[in-house]
């Protein structure tokens, strides 16, 4: 039961992490383009070309953190499976 129970609350800290990495990936460039439209400035080029490279590097470094967050799980939940075998 304990072993179940840890294995539950991974996987809900995976889905959280998800759920929180997708209002990141979408939040930043609306939130963006919100700011342009309320300073009147989205027509203006320089701000289509900030909004895009920021939108760019916001979902580069969040793969780059899910690359390390799943080597650890990846790890973690292996550990797991081999103690659930054992028992």
């Amino acid at each position: 039961m304990r072993l179940t129970l840890k294995g539950l609350l991974f996987e809900a800290a995976l889905f959280i992490r998800f759920i929180i990495k997708a209002l990141i990936v979408i939040g930043v460039p609306l939130i963006l383009i919100y700011i342009a439209i309320f300073l009147g400035i989205i027509e203006n080029s320089f701000v289509e070309i900030t909004i895009w490279i920021t939108t760019g590097i916001v979902i580069l470094l969040i793969s780059y953190i899910n690359g390390i967050f799943e080597a650890f799980f990846a790890n973690y939940r292996y550990k797991l499976f081999k103690k659930a075998e054992q028992t």
